[in-house]
């Protein structure tokens, strides 16, 4: 029953999923589970299987790349706030408010 069922690329970011999306656009759309199967096990060389090794360290690196520019833009915000608050007249300074 599995070979019949419509392929669809799972979430993990690998080579196989990459190279599944890939096929899927150009060149077997709405195509099953074992036709990609064989596709991915027999009609790739062994250079494009390195290819898509590649890509998804690749993809990996751009992940982690986004992660933390999102936690440094973050960091960068917060300053900015915390800069605000404490030049702020009617304010108590952040770090400075007395625990009563």
């Amino acid at each position: 029953m599995k070979g019949k069922a419509k392929m669809r690329p799972g979430t993990t970011k690998n080579g196989q999923n990459l190279c599944a999306l890939r096929w899927l656009k150009r060149t077997r759309p709405g195509g099953t589970t074992d036709e990609f199967s064989k596709y991915f096990d027999t009609v790739l060389t062994s250079d494009q299987h390195e290819k898509y090794k590649e890509a998804k360290n690749l993809v990996q690196c751009i992940s982690r790349r986004q992660v933390l520019l999102r936690v440094q833009t973050y960091w960068q915000n917060m300053n900015i706030f915390i800069a605000t608050v404490n030049s702020h007249p009617c304010q108590t300074p952040l770090g400075h408010i007395s625990r009563g």
